[in-house]
């Protein structure tokens, strides 16, 4: 990947915006049959017609283009191209993306292309989801059939988008499809492990029907900023927790993911912590999961401000302890889980990199702001377009001090399905009135155009230098 080309973007998923849930042979996914349960969506709604980007792509990237964004990261939906999750492929679903990616690229935008955004087809839930050991060859079919068909075009590759959603929120916490429960240890883990066979599977296929592809894994994290800039020890243990295994919730615990994937194993104390319910774990599977890969995909919402406390006087005197803020104190944005932390970009950013010695993209970072038209019937989003410039700055600042970002994407281009949340809260730089999907630039997009025009404007002057 050319270190001196940075990649300016937004990002959206496909069951979150596209519509179309039936249409020219797309099967049922997931999402289509969780979200039809009552009360699985908070609103009630669903993804049926979303943003209708199935038929407003040509608005959508008449959009991406005004914001003059050099890339645009979407997902595939599976049961596009093959409606049963295996079995026959979907023509018309992989010439609806071959279409999107040659607008992209008429528009000089870079697709970046995820192959699995959470939205698994049905019927391979029916047969064991995560919990099946054939699932990493049925994606691996699916893969090959996008690959071959958009391969020529598209060489920026994403295999899985958050796996601790996809089994903290869908298989332990019950809050995302498939809604599942799940309080065996034994199982959390081997859907964890079929995760990651998954994606090795992927990438296989990636590299076998487009050798100049540039392939990535995303994962989401809180990053532990140290309150005390100045305290090396605490930028030390911050760095240490982060990566730190939480033996009871090993569903949220990034390396357990990472460690696989950049490292080629699991950490040394996965293995004596859960050292009763691991899954069978070949020598072969490692080296699936361990494929060479060109860069970390990362998103990113909220962080943690941490500090070194001393002991309370009900314990010995001893050293300090380690001590993660409340983030009920910090600002936080419309949706609870989402406090206000620019910082954590740039420790994210400095932590990954420094494990896994791979180029970082941010392939998401947004704001929920539910500001609504005002009497001008324009979107006034204030607080997104000053949260848009402290996280950016924070990306800048990371690569002056000699970190290797390659990207940043804007979540989302425009409001739409936010999964269990439905469509009240809204990320988007583009304003829906839903069920209207007429599209109303907010002032936020105004903001990051112009952030985007003065960065690439000095790139271009610094790349004359």
């Amino acid at each position: 990947m050319d270190s001196g080309d940075f990649f300016w973007g937004s990002a959206t998923s496909a069951y979150q915006i596209e519509g179309g849930f039936n249409e020219n042979g797309k099967g049922e996914s997931i999402w289509d049959r969780y979200a039809s349960v009552p009360k699985n969506i908070k609103d009630g709604k669903d993804g049926k017609k979303a943003c209708d980007s199935y038929h407003k792509m040509d608005q959508d990237i008449a959009l991406l283009k005004e914001l003059g964004v050099n890339a645009y990261r979407f997902s595939i939906a599976w049961t596009r191209v093959i409606p049963d999750g295996k079995g026959k492929v979907n023509e018309a679903g992989l010439d609806y993306y071959s279409r999107l990616v040659d607008e992209l690229l008429k528009n000089n935008i870079t697709p970046f292309v995820t192959l699995y955004h959470w939205d698994l087809p049905e019927p391979l839930l029916e047969e064991g989801g995560f919990y099946d050991r054939n699932l990493p060859t049925y994606f691996a079919a699916y893969v090959t059939a996008v690959v071959k068909k958009l391969g020529d075009r598209v060489k920026h590759w994403i295999t899985i988008n958050e796996p601790e959603c996809i089994i903290g929120n869908g298989y332990v916490n019950g809050t995302h499809a498939p809604g599942y429960k799940e309080t065996d240890t034994k199982k959390i883990l081997l859907a964890i492990h079929n995760l990651l066979r998954m994606h090795g599977e992927g990438v296989k296929a990636i590299r076998d029907n487009c050798s100049d592809a540039k392939v990535g894994f995303v994962g989401t994290d809180r990053a532990l900023i140290p309150q005390d800039k100045d305290d090396a020890h605490l930028e030390e243990e911050c760095y240490k927790h982060f990566f730190k295994i939480q033996k009871d919730s090993p569903a949220w615990s990034g390396a357990i993911y990472y460690d696989p994937i950049y490292l080629g194993d699991y950490p040394k104390e996965y293995y004596k912590m859960f050292a009763d319910d691991l899954p069978s774990i070949s020598k072969e599977d490692l080296e699936l999961i361990h494929q060479p890969l060109d860069f970390i995909g990362e998103n990113n919402y909220a962080s943690d401000y941490c500090f070194l406390a001393e002991p309370s006087t009900s314990t010995k005197k001893g050293k300090r302890v380690f001590t993660i803020k409340d983030p009920k104190t910090m600002p936080c944005a419309d949706i609870w889980w989402e406090q206000i932390t620019p910082e954590g970009v740039y420790y994210l950013a400095k932590y990954l990199t420094k494990r896994y010695h791979l180029p970082l993209i941010f392939t998401e970072n947004g704001m929920c702001d539910n500001t609504e038209p005002s009497s001008d019937h324009l979107i006034h989003d204030t607080r997104r377009s000053d949260y848009i410039k402290s996280y950016v700055d924070y990306v800048l600042k990371a690569k002056r001090d000699g970190i290797d970002i390659r990207g940043y994407f804007y979540w989302s281009l425009l409001d739409n399905f936010e999964w269990g949340e439905g469509y009240k809260p809204r990320f988007g730089l583009v304003y829906l009135p839903f069920p209207d999907t007429t599209r109303v630039k907010k002032d936020s997009f105004e903001t990051y155009k112009n952030l985007i025009k003065e960065q690439m404007a000095k790139e271009k002057e610094g790349k004359k230098a």
